[in-house]
């Protein structure tokens, strides 16, 4: 899993002790052969924080709140983007509010896009 890919991050998910549910589906792709997609769950979504939080993090170095700042953000397309992001070496900083997170993306040359999403944290509260 991740061979290659410094960070590991793919890897460190599917052997997360967070993991309470896993969906699989596997399939034959015409350019890769035989795909596997593995969806893991803690439950229904991981509680948000609370508070605010800004973490960085690059294809090294993934600091331990790093998961519970990307996953208190209810947009898959952002998860998608950090980790396209560490995957190429890039960088990213998550500058995360409850019900809003400004992100900075840096790819391995240093070119650098700024995001902005926000959402009702009342709609996730149990």
């Amino acid at each position: 899993i991740d061979d290659g890919v410094a960070s590991r991050a793919q890897r460190r998910g599917l052997l997360s002790d967070r993991a309470r549910a896993v969906g699989c589906a596997l399939r034959m792709h015409p350019r890769h052969g035989a795909v596997c997609c593995v969806t893991l769950a803690g439950g229904y979504g991981p509680p948000p924080l609370k508070e605010a939080r800004k973490v960085v993090a690059d294809a090294v170095n993934l600091p331990d709140d790093f998961e519970e700042v990307l996953f208190s953000v209810p947009v898959v397309d952002i998860h998608d983007r950090v980790y396209q992001a560490l995957e190429r070496g890039g960088k990213v900083v998550l500058d995360y509010a409850p019900g809003a997170l400004k992100l900075s993306v840096w790819d391995a040359a240093g070119k650098g896009e700024k995001f902005a999403v926000d959402w009702d944290p009342g709609l996730w509260e149990v």
